[in-house]
């Protein structure tokens, strides 16, 4: 394992979704060309498959791999690195930003379990459950970095483990799926979520920026 901070993206039968991810990621990230972008790809359709080839010819630098086993080979991209930013096929970024600078701030801040991307002082929303949500009392701890208890927040903020737009450390987030049983994102998903309350004590803290990142 490396010091290289790695995006790893999940992408299913949907190749334009992934160039707009991909695009808008490295017009936002001023330091793309330090990080390890890998997708894992599943192509259900010859066509599919052709698709894909195309948005791997418009990304030279990105390392497309065709999903065997999720699992695996989800696993062995994560030892490659010391941090993974994990991304899914339509998330899109507005705002620019430094992947080193918020992995400074996860390093400098070690009960932190993750820096979210997608959250933020604007998101008093919560779509996935349709409702408003209580913004949770943050602490600003750098230029543009707020830090809240995800122990004692709600909805979106007390849902530390997901991949959507999350960053973390492999050396925290390795172990834990070494010992889960997963398939797919969702799946993926499920299990980090499922498992989130065994940081609760040692990692009670979540870092974001002051508004979103990504959505």
């Amino acid at each position: 394992m490396d010091d290289k901070t790695l995006t790893v993206i999940f992408s299913k039968d949907r190749p334009l979704q992934l160039d707009g991810t991909l695009r808008s990621l490295k017009r936002h990230c001023s330091d793309i060309s330090d990080v390890g972008v890998r997708v894992i790809y599943l192509a259900s359709s010859s066509r599919m498959k052709s698709l894909y080839r195309q948005v791997m010819r418009e990304h030279p630098e990105v390392v497309f791999v065709s999903e065997a086993d999720f699992r695996r080979d989800l696993l062995l991209i994560l030892a490659e690195g010391k941090h993974v930013l994990f991304l899914v096929d339509d998330a899109l970024f507005l705002r620019p930003f430094s992947i080193r600078n918020l992995a400074d701030s996860l390093d400098n801040h070690p009960k932190a379990i993750g820096f979210s991307l997608r959250l933020g002082r604007n998101t008093d929303y919560c779509y996935a459950l349709d409702k408003p949500q209580q913004i949770p009392e943050f602490e600003t701890v750098a230029d543009g970095v707020l830090k809240s208890v995800w122990t004692v927040s709600e909805h979106d903020f007390a849902y530390p483990l997901e991949v959507s737009s999350s960053l973390y450390r492999s050396v925290d987030i390795l172990p834990l799926l070494g010992k889960l049983e997963f398939r797919n994102p969702n799946t993926l998903e499920s299990e980090m979520a499922g498992h989130a309350v065994q940081f609760r004590d040692s990692h009670p803290e979540l870092l974001c920026a002051t508004a979103s990142l990504a959505f």
